[in-house]
């Protein structure tokens, strides 16, 4: 005994043969001794086999003293080791093998730690252990931990660089055994389901140990979420649906998270149970669902649900959007879907594919594209079906409308199509807005060549527009088809396109070569949103200088200046005094005085007709 008590306890060469003789007979060490004599015994059993069996009964009957006692040292981690065995645990050991196969040792680095704290993210709580000569022994369950530090004055402190953590068992056989013998085992139970969770299937054995571990009060939130997650995904890959129907009742499914609401939603879809599916759809989002089975359960709750319109709208477009969808759907979302414009058009085009009456969603979209001003390509398409079939007269002006400013205004390309509805409208002898009138005078000038009617429209619209004032540049280019009013034939227009709210001056002077003068400043006339226009008589001959100032908020913006001269004859026959002045300009400019004869007396007899036969009011 005081040859023990001398020893240093972590020399392990071997004991004297008369030590070891003599505790064989007589052993009443304690168990902190006795410990150390059998660890030095186990680890020199090669060299004295002799001695390791002679020992080995009542090393087994140590062991399990100890087990029961809880005790545990480096001492007995060797004989744990060494001597226990699967075929050793029954239902009164299994808690305390369990417990000793969930132990760490760490190594404090700090002599002034007194405790070591233990937190697991899987389970509520923690729990203290001490440190003895440096030395802690753990119980970890789980790899997720946190370890801290309590000082010998109580302050704590973050664990990781001030210690070493070695694991002592690793025999999961051995917890698997403890487990069938006492499975009320909760934090052995929980540690055992969390290596489970690292493979990807799961046994039957194994999820039947992770429902029972969901019901623990002990454990934390996330993480019996994250078990229920797995129980969904285990039933979801391999359909039972009685082991289904089972655990579903044991769980809130008001706090799943998205990805376990849309398997057990496809779940109850596959099993037809729709009004359950339907219900836990209320409350997440269709976007994840195999797009079939929304489809499947949409179409079903369609036909029996009159209330709650727009949730299963909103279920009908996402089934929809992915390409899924049937003629009873796509009836619901043309009488019922408000969304976004291409959203909408989208619908529109598949509509097309059953044949459905689209008038009223027609004209659902063109108001809204009107209302938010984004005229898409596809509209005219979509307008023009809807004018075929009896349209609202306010829709068509207001399209029309907006089309021709965006237009004429805004210079937005236009297809042909828009055009030819503008002709129709006049056809059927209905009003239109004066910038449907402008944005067609506009589109004809522009073209090569123009047929009887068209030239008739155009000049019942031109002379309708200038007798409002309402004069533009190109209306000139009418004159190879049709007879121009004489205030337009015989000017010279200038045109500039600012803000709506800006002030446009034009300062302007006519080239003189006898004396220079100075710029006159006049405003321009604003003739339709934005677009000014100021009107000359510039004679043959005649040259003009002039430059543009814009103001709008205070700021001043001035162009470059600009020349222009009359320098051409008009083939046209003269018609108007002004044509008659500038022939004989013209001809006094090149030298042919019969001609200049002629032209002076024909517009002599012409003025004094005039003046004879007409009185000035």
């Amino acid at each position: 005994e005081y040859y023990m008590a001398s020893r240093n306890q972590t020399d392990m060469s071997p004991l004297p043969k008369m030590v070891t003789m003599y505790f064989g007979y007589n052993n009443d060490l304690d168990y902190i001794k006795k410990s150390y004599l059998y660890a030095d015994i186990i680890n020199n059993k090669t060299d004295n086999p002799q001695t390791y069996r002679t020992y080995l009964p009542q090393m087994e009957l140590f062991l399990k003293e100890q087990l029961m006692a809880g005790n545990i040292n480096d001492n007995l981690v060797v004989i744990y080791r060494d001597l226990l065995k699967p075929d050793m645990i029954n239902k009164d050991n299994a808690a305390a093998v369990a417990k000793l196969f969930h132990i760490r040792r760490v190594t404090v680095n700090n002599k002034n730690y007194a405790k070591v704290i233990v937190r697991h993210k899987e389970i509520k709580g923690e729990t203290e252990f001490p440190v003895l000569k440096n030395t802690a022994f753990i119980q970890t369950y789980t790899d997720n931990v946190s370890i801290s530090f309590v000082s010998n004055r109580g302050n704590r402190f973050n664990g990781g660089k001030d210690c070493t953590i070695t694991t002592l068992f690793d025999d999961e056989s051995i917890v698997k055994r403890c487990l069938e013998l006492n499975p009320d085992m909760e934090n052995v139970m929980i540690g055992y389901c969390d290596r489970m969770l690292k493979y990807p299937k799961q046994s039957v054995d194994s999820i039947e140990k992770i429902k029972e571990t969901i019901s623990y009060g002990c454990i934390s939130e996330p993480y019996r979420k994250k078990l229920i997650s797995r129980v969904i995904e285990y039933y979801y890959d391999g359909f039972d649906a009685d082991g289904f129907e089972s655990f579903i009742k044991t769980i809130d499914e008001s706090n799943l998270s998205g990805k376990d609401a849309v398997r057990i939603m496809e779940i109850r879809i596959i099993m037809g149970e729709y009004d359950k599916a339907y219900a836990l759809l209320k409350n997440h989002s269709a976007m994840n669902i195999v797009p079939k089975r929304l489809m499947k359960m949409c179409s079903k709750k369609i036909s029996c649900v009159e209330e709650e319109k727009k949730r299963l709208v909103e279920i009908a477009y996402i089934a929809f959007s992915q390409g899924a969808y049937d003629d009873n759907i796509l009836k619901y979302l043309i009488a019922y879907y408000n969304g976004a414009t291409d959203k909408m058009v989208e619908i529109w085009k598949a509509a097309g594919e059953i044949e459905e009456d689209t008038f009223e969603f027609e004209e659902r979209i063109l108001a809204q594209m009107m209302f938010t001003g984004k005229i898409t390509d596809i509209s005219i398409h979509i307008f023009s079906h809807y004018c075929s079939r009896g349209p609202k007269d306010r829709i068509v002006k207001a399209y029309l409308s907006l089309n021709s400013y965006l237009y004429f205004v805004k210079e937005c390309s236009m297809p042909e199509e828009l055009f030819e509805l503008i002709e129709a409208w006049f056809e059927n002898e209905k009003s239109l807005s004066d910038v449907c009138k402008m944005a067609l005078l506009k589109y004809y000038s522009s073209q090569e060549k123009l047929t009887e009617y068209r030239k008739e429209l155009a000049s019942v619209n031109l002379y309708y527009l200038a007798r409002k004032g309402i004069v533009f540049p190109f209306y000139q280019s009418f004159e190879k088809w049709i007879h121009l009013p004489y205030d337009i034939s015989d000017r010279t227009m200038i045109e500039y396109k600012a803000d709506p709210k800006s002030r446009v001056v034009i300062h302007y002077m006519y080239e003189s070569k006898e004396h220079k003068k100075k710029y006159v400043a006049e405003d321009m006339k604003q003739v339709y949103e934005g677009i000014f226009v100021k009107q000359f008589v510039l004679f043959y001959g005649e040259t003009m200088q002039y430059y543009i100032s814009e103001e709008t908020d205070g700021k001043k913006n001035v162009t470059d200046s600009v020349t222009i001269s009359n320098n051409c004859i008009r083939p046209l026959k003269s018609e108007g005094r002004y044509e008659m002045l500038n022939d004989i300009i013209a001809s006094q400019d090149t030298h042919e005085p019969e001609a200049l004869k002629i032209l002076v007396h024909s517009y002599a007899v012409n003025n004094a007709v005039t003046e004879q036969m007409f009185t000035m009011l």
